[in-house]
C-alpha cells in the first residue's frame, strides 16, 4: 500500500511517460505535414519550370523573327556578324497581319480554357483573359503582344498553381484531423476527453472550405499566390525592357528571366511553408476542439534559432477555448518549429498539488510557468512558496531597521538560470513613500527566475521598480 507522496510521485511518473507518449506521435505526424509541403514545393516547381521553358521559346521566337543583323570589322580585320533586336523595332506599332494574328491566339486560348472541367478554375482563367482583352490599354506593339503572351503563361501558372495548393492543404488538413482523433481515442486519454461531446473523425467540406478561405494573415493563400505572381508579371516585363534597350543577346535576357523566376518561387516555398505549419496547427485545434479536450502545452523547440516569443510560451499551458493561433498556438512567426500536445495533469490529483514541488528540477520557462500557475487572484500563499525552495537551502534573509522578518532563498535551476524566492513583512518605509502600495502594508512576495520578476497578472517582467512586483501573500 502506497503513502500518498508515492502515490503523487507514481501518479507524475505515469502523466510524464502520457505526455512522452503523446509528444512522439506529436513530432511524428508534424513530420508528415513537412513531408507533404516538400512534395507540394516539388509540383510547384516542375509547374514553374514549365512555364519557364514556355517563356524562353516565346523569347526566342520574338528575337528570332525581328531581330536585325549588323556587320562590323574585327580586330584581325575579319567582318563579324552580330544579331541584335533594336529596341525601335520591339516596340514598333502592331502591322494589320500582326494584329489578326493576336486576335487568333486569344480565340485559342478562349477555347482551350473552355475545356476546362473545373468550373472554378475555368471561370478564374477566363476572368484573367479577359483583363487582358479587354483592359484600358490593348496590345497596340510587337512587345505588347509579348507581353500578353508571357502574362497568359503566369496566369495559368496561378491558377493551377492555386488549385494545387488546395488540393494538397485540403489533404494535410484532412490527414491531421482524422490521425489526431485517432490517436487520442487509442492512446489512454479518457483523463481529458470529454465524453459527453460526440466527434467524427473526418472534418465534413464545409469545415474545410472555411479553413482554406479563412485569411489568417490577413490574405488567403491563393490571394498570396496571385500577389507574388503579379509582382512577377512586373519583373519580366521590366527585365525584358532593360534588356532590349541594352541591347542584350536572346541567350543573355532568357537567363535574366530565369533569375527573377527563381527569386518568385523561392516566394512560393515561403507561403507554402507558413501555410502548411498554419494548416497543420488548424487541423490540431479542430480535433482538440472536436474531443474536448481542457488544456494544451506549448512546446518549443530550444536551440540558438529559438524565438523570443516561443522561448517565452515554451512549456505554459493553456485552455483550449482560449487558443489562437499566432498568440498562444503555433505557428507565432515565419518558421516557427513549436507544437503542441495535449495536457491532462494527471489522473490521481489535481494540478495544483503536481506544481507544488520545488523547482531546481526544471528549466527557467518551466519554472516560470510552475511558479505563475500558484498564483491566486494575485495572491499567493506561503505554504506554495516554502513547498519550491529545494530541500537543503538556507534562508539568506538579513533584516533591516525597516523589514525586520522575512526570507530569502537563492539556487540554481536545471538549464544553471538563476532563481531568487523571497519575501517578508511589511515594510514601513514603502508605505510613507507608495501609499497605497501592497508591500507596504501586507507580507509580500517577490519571485525572480532568469533576468524577470512575477507580476501580480502572471506576467513576467525585467522592471523591479514596478508595484506589481510585489506579490501579497495570502492572509497575512
Amino acid at each position: 500500500m502506497m503513502n500518498d507522496d508515492e502515490q503523487l510521485a507514481q501518479d507524475d511518473e505515469d502523466v510524464a511517460r502520457r505526455e512522452a507518449k503523446r509528444l512522439e506521435r506529436v513530432i511524428q505526424l508534424e513530420a508528415e505535414s513537412a513531408a507533404m509541403g516538400e512534395k507540394l514545393k516539388e509540383e510547384l516547381y516542375q509547374m514553374y519550370e514549365r512555364t519557364a521553358r514556355d517563356l524562353r521559346r516565346m523569347v526566342n521566337d520574338f528575337y528570332g523573327r525581328y531581330v536585325s543583323r549588323s556587320k562590323s570589322q574585327g580586330a584581325a580585320g575579319t567582318i563579324e556578324t552580330k544579331q541584335v533586336l533594336l529596341y525601335d523595332q520591339a516596340v514598333k506599332h502592331l502591322e494589320a497581319a500582326e494584329i489578326k494574328e493576336w486576335n487568333d491566339s486569344v480565340v485559342l486560348r478562349e477555347e482551350r480554357i473552355d475545356k476546362e472541367t473545373n468550373r472554378a478554375v475555368r471561370e478564374r482563367l477566363q476572368a484573367k483573359l479577359k483583363g487582358i482583352t479587354c483592359g484600358t490599354s490593348p496590345p497596340r506593339s510587337r512587345f505588347d503582344v509579348l507581353s500578353g503572351h508571357m502574362r497568359m503563361a503566369l496566369d495559368q501558372l496561378d491558377v493551377a498553381g492555386a488549385q494545387q495548393m488546395e488540393k494538397a492543404f485540403e489533404s494535410l488538413l484532412s490527414n491531421v484531423y482524422a490521425k489526431k482523433i485517432s490517436d487520442m481515442k487509442q492512446n489512454d486519454e479518457e483523463q481529458f476527453v470529454d465524453k459527453e461531446i460526440r466527434h467524427d473523425d473526418h472534418l465534413d467540406a464545409e469545415e474545410i472550405a472555411k479553413a482554406l478561405s479563412d485569411p489568417w494573415n490577413g490574405t488567403t493563400f491563393s490571394e498570396r499566390l496571385t500577389f507574388n505572381m503579379s509582382k512577377l508579371q512586373y519583373h519580366l516585363r521590366e527585365t525584358m525592357v532593360q534588356g532590349l534597350i541594352q541591347g542584350k543577346s536572346s541567350s543573355a535576357v532568357v537567363k535574366d528571366l530565369a533569375a527573377r523566376m527563381g527569386t518568385s518561387f523561392k516566394q512560393v516555398e515561403r507561403i507554402i511553408n507558413s501555410e502548411s505549419a498554419h494548416f497543420h496547427s488548424e487541423a490540431t485545434l479542430l480535433a482538440y476542439r472536436a474531443s474536448g479536450v481542457k488544456q494544451y502545452k506549448y512546446v518549443a523547440k530550444l536551440d540558438k534559432r529559438t524565438s523570443t516569443e516561443c522561448r517565452e510560451l515554451n512549456g505554459q499551458r493553456f485552455d483550449v477555448s482560449d487558443a489562437i493561433i499566432g498568440v498562444n498556438f503555433p505557428p507565432l512567426h515565419p518558421g516557427c518549429r513549436s507544437i503542441t500536445v495535449e495536457y491532462d495533469g494527471g489522473a490521481g490529483h489535481d494540478k495544483k498539488s503536481i506544481e507544488k514541488t520545488s523547482i531546481e528540477t526544471l528549466t527557467r520557462d518551466e519554472a516560470r510557468q510552475t511558479v505563475q500557475n500558484l498564483l491566486n487572484n494575485g495572491e499567493i500563499s506561503l505554504s506554495d512558496l516554502e513547498s519550491i525552495i529545494p530541500q537543503g537551502v538556507s534562508s539568506t534573509f538579513v533584516k533591516t531597521t525597516s523589514i525586520t522578518d522575512g526570507a530569502k532563498y537563492e539556487f540554481l535551476l536545471a538549464d544553471g538560470q538563476k532563481a531568487i524566492i523571497r519575501w517578508h513583512s511589511p515594510d514601513p518605509v514603502a508605505a510613507s513613500k507608495y501609499p497605497g502600495a501592497a508591500s507596504g502594508t501586507r507580507w509580500t512576495a517577490q519571485i525572480k527566475v532568469g533576468n524577470k520578476q512575477l507580476k501580480t497578472d502572471g506576467t513576467w517582467t525585467k522592471n523591479q521598480s514596478l508595484n506589481e512586483v510585489h506579490v501579497p501573500i495570502e492572509g497575512k
